[in-house]
């Protein structure tokens, strides 16, 4: 599925993209897009910075009304505990490691 990105990552020159680490968007948005602003030298309006804080707290407020168990997913907590699932780095990006899962 990230072959291509792997291949793309082999031809473009490191300036003309940039990788945002997913754990970095959920954490922070704001510091997330600034850092990818700041790549490329645009310019962040305040009107988009205002709307992405104010979109962030309203997701961070959410509750969801639904709840999901393992088992609606045929998995238990003593399988995954057991070691059924495992993991391996598959590449960095911008330091970060980044993980795919494989299950046993």
């Amino acid at each position: 599925m990230f072959r291509h990105l792997f291949e793309f990552r082999k031809k473009v020159d490191p300036n003309q993209y940039y990788c945002i680490d997913y754990r970095d968007l959920t954490k922070s948005p704001l510091a997330a897009l600034e850092k990818l602003y700041a790549h490329f030298g645009w310019t962040m309006s305040r009107s988009f910075r205002d709307k992405l804080t104010a979109a962030t707290q309203r997701q961070r407020e959410f509750k969801s009304k639904h709840e999901y168990t393992l088992e609606e997913f045929g998995l238990s907590k003593e399988w995954i505990q057991a070691g059924s699932v495992t993991c391996w780095t598959t590449m960095r990006c911008r330091g970060n490691e980044i993980y795919r899962l494989k299950i046993a």
